[in-house]
């Protein structure tokens, strides 16, 4: 890989970190207030095993993890740190799927109050989500096939 492949990768990859970082803070005061789930006890609409808070909690672990993982280059090569933000965000992708497939769940909560704060309407935040998501998906992804590309070796079939 180039340099200038090399920077863009840990530039991409430290912009995952940040936008991890804040909807993961952005749930916070949900988990410590509970107001907006409706509860302690409400049930999650995707996962009904789990309360809305736990499946809350354990999005916000995730990101945090990952996020971790990311912003640390030692710990993770590119294709490993490329492969956690695909990973995250097809989750994330699928959650959000499979919410706004089921009727009557109302908006995700995922980032609490700060869409209201801001002025925003429950359509205009899901589209926010929706980009945030496929940049991270769309742009791990083509950077995974680039850094594929220029670590394959040629094979030679006349030996």
């Amino acid at each position: 890989m180039t340099k200038r492949t090399n920077a863009f990768i840990r530039w991409f990859c430290m912009s995952a970190c940040v936008l991890l970082l804040a909807t993961a803070t952005a749930k916070v005061p949900l988990l410590v207030s509970g107001a907006a789930l409706g509860g302690a006890l409400a049930r999650d609409a995707v996962f009904p095993f789990l309360t809305a808070r736990e499946a809350i909690a354990i999005a916000a672990i995730l990101e945090v993890g990952v996020a971790l993982r990311l912003c640390r280059p030692e710990w993770a090569s590119s294709r490993q740190r490329l492969w956690w933000i695909a990973w995250i965000t097809s989750l994330l992708a699928l959650y959000r799927t499979a919410r706004a497939l089921l009727p009557s769940t109302g908006p995700c909560p995922c980032l609490g109050a700060i869409p209201g704060s801001l002025g925003l309407s429950d359509r205009a935040t899901s589209a926010v989500m929706w980009c945030i998501l496929s940049y991270l998906f769309i742009g791990s992804v083509s950077l995974l096939a680039m850094v594929r590309r220029n670590s394959v070796e040629p094979t030679s079939e006349c030996s």
